[in-house]
């Protein structure tokens, strides 16, 4: 995206905010500020206490001296899902459609719950079987519907604007240079209470974990272990205990490497765990960033215990340094915390794919809303000053015609005769809505078929699996009325193929739970038959039900005027 962007990472310990533009050239940091947060704000990467976030905020724009108000938002939690799948090649809006019936074997959220985005990998997957339909692969994205509103209405209450919700996982890979294809990588960000670790393989992402442990966990250690408060601990954890006591210094230590050790072997388990799900022998290159990698001693034991070198993060690498306002020293001790807003401020840039956003459907509708709220504003006042213009140029008109009245004349005389042009306009308007009703007649029994799966699948039986699905249709009849009411000639049949598990109990269930849908009526099992590889008790049962008016769509009484 061109102009300024800004990344916005709310974190459980601070808000923090990077602004970077974008011109065709390299993109380039302008501004970078961060503001703590008090403890309990935000937990487990989630608003907690919205009005503290958005106090937070105004002063990070007060403070911070951004030139915009536009900003990518981050989430990261354990409620955002992102993963890579296989499934059936087809077009964008195609799979936008489908991806609620995809979308429900892949993530652990209640489809219903979710925000979901994908972004297609790669458009056609080898198939070894010319005989089945081809395969794509894409980066689902996914997020749990209430939490992303949270930080959403925080972010809104601070009168900024929300250009996109991106998954940190996504933005902190943006941020860091890709290696060469075919070598894997992973970008581990060990935050105040989330570890976030991403993997990917040249520009793809392979792999997304989101631990729940991270910088908190040491410092609540040393607290318990040595009795202090919260900021003496964390003081105390960043500076290994050097200066304390020896035996403060003994005690700091061992608490700190019990706990780290959680920690490591938390992030190990991980690696190890995308190793065995994939045919990837190594992850070449781990990349650490975060506030809690100041922690002494943290990536030597990470070295140690995943057998390979790690590297810091730099979080410049992919941006020039504009006039931030900050000196050499104050970018040097920032970067642990600036390698998320920085990838989320470059959302967007990557011009070959489609970006992923989490803003929920209801939320753009709205935006939507303002802006043609405010298109109708500017043109109000366009409207008026054209009327200003106009009443001007008629006086003076007017004006004119009073000393020139034979040309006032034959000017009455010219309008006159312009008059008679209008009548065409008379034609073509009734040609348009003849057009139109015949359109209104084509669909005026459109049957809303996804709504109507969706309500199939939602109330059959458990044990009952769909194989097959067919409709029919009856014709179209030209000046036939469009709608009605339950009950009136149907809109064609749908025929479902099913495996019942649980025997012809199970298809009497399946019949009274096709009774309770609007738009089905007269549901019956044409046929049936015993056993089969569902097991000997199963049912294979073809069953057809009528469409009914009910199930129809509104796009008739859209097109007509209606609605």
């Amino acid at each position: 995206m061109r102009g300024p962007l800004i990344g916005l990472d709310i974190g459980s310990f601070a808000v923090r905010a990077a602004e970077v533009s974008n011109d065709g050239g390299r993109p380039t940091l302008h501004r970078f500020a961060q503001v703590t947060l008090p403890p309990g704000a935000v937990s487990d990467g989630e608003v907690v206490d919205a009005q503290v976030v958005s106090a937070a905020l105004r002063r990070l724009w007060s403070d911070g001296g951004f030139s915009s108000r536009r900003v990518v938002v981050g989430v990261s939690s354990q409620r955002v899902i992102v993963r890579q799948a296989d499934v059936t090649a087809m077009s964008d809006v195609e799979l936008r459609s489908a991806l609620n019936f995809e979308a429900q074997e892949l993530i652990p959220i209640p489809v219903d719950e979710a925000v979901l985005d994908f972004q297609v990998i790669d458009p056609v997957l080898p198939n070894s079987d010319p005989n089945s339909p081809p395969n794509m692969r894409i980066l689902l994205a996914a997020a749990q519907r209430d939490m992303v509103n949270k930080h959403i209405a925080a972010v809104r209450s601070a009168d900024l604007d929300v250009v996109a919700v991106d998954p940190v996982a996504l933005a902190m890979l943006r941020a860091v240079p890709a290696a060469p294809a075919g070598f894997a990588e992973a970008v581990v960000s060990v935050g105040s209470d989330l570890t976030t670790i991403a993997i990917r393989e040249g520009n793809s992402t392979r792999f997304v974990r989101v631990l729940n442990i991270g910088g908190s966990d040491l410092t609540e250690a040393l607290s318990r272990e040595l009795a202090l408060n919260a900021q003496s601990a964390e003081d105390l954890k960043r500076r290994s205990a050097n200066g304390a006591p020896v035996a403060v210094a003994a005690q700091a230590q061992s608490a700190l490497s019990l706990r780290m050790g959680g920690l490591v072997d938390e992030i190990r388990g991980s690696l190890d765990f995308f190793l065995a799900q994939t045919d990837t022998e190594r992850v070449g290159r781990i990349i650490l960033t975060g506030g809690a990698i100041q922690t002494e001693g943290l990536v030597g034991r990470l070295e140690a215990a995943l057998g390979s070198s790690v590297e810091v993060a730099n979080p410049l690498a992919a941006v020039a340094v504009g006039r931030t306002g900050l000196s050499e020293t104050q970018l040097r001790q920032s970067a642990p915390y600036m390698l998320a807003p920085v990838g989320l401020a470059l959302w967007g840039t990557a011009g070959d794919q489609r970006p992923i956003s989490l803003m929920p459907k209801e939320v753009l509708a709205a935006r939507r809303q303002r802006q043609q709220a405010g298109l109708g504003v500017v043109a109000v006042g366009a409207v008026a000053a054209l009327l200003v213009v106009v009443t001007g140029v008629r006086v003076v008109q007017v004006s004119q015609a009073r000393s020139h009245a034979k040309s006032a004349v034959a000017t009455v005389a010219t309008l006159e005769t312009q008059k008679a042009t209008f009548n065409d306009v008379a034609a073509v308007y009734s040609q348009l809505q003849t057009r139109q009703q015949l359109y209104v007649t084509a669909v005026g029994h459109d049957v809303d078929w996804i709504a109507l799966l969706n309500q199939i699948t939602a109330a059959m039986p458990a044990d009952v699996t769909i194989n097959t699905v067919t409709v029919q249709r009856p014709p179209v009849v030209p000046g036939a009325a469009t709608g009605g009411a339950v009950g009136q000639s149907p809109d064609g049949t749908i025929t479902v193929q099913a495996t019942a598990k649980g025997g012809q109990p199970s298809v009497a269930n399946w019949l009274r739970s096709l009774a309770t849908i609007p738009g089905l009526q007269n549901a019956w099992v044409e046929s049936s038959s015993e056993g089969g590889p569902a097991g000997p008790k199963s049912v294979t049962f073809n069953s057809d039900a009528q469409v009914t008016p009910a199930a129809e769509s509104n796009r008739a009484q859209t097109i007509g005027g209606t609605k």
